[in-house]
């Protein structure tokens, strides 16, 4: 199993998690990028497993932030 957390960091050092799946171990990462990445007003930062450079252009022609 692998567990998709989405955390939101506040000020001062505060964060919750805001959504949670739970997939196969076997599931590629980046099939739950979409899922995960749903708020164009947020910054998202993420691990290699998520790449996947077609969507990352796609999703930044629809106003997506991804910090380089």
């Amino acid at each position: 199993m692998k567990l998709h957390l989405l955390l939101v960091f506040m000020e001062k050092g505060e964060s919750y998690p805001e959504k949670a799946i739970l997939t196969p171990a076997k599931v590629h990462d980046r099939n739950e990028l979409e899922v995960m990445v749903d708020d164009r007003d947020c910054m998202y930062v993420f691990d290699r497993g998520y790449l996947d450079y077609e969507r990352f252009d796609r999703m930044t022609d629809e106003a997506y932030f991804f910090p380089g």
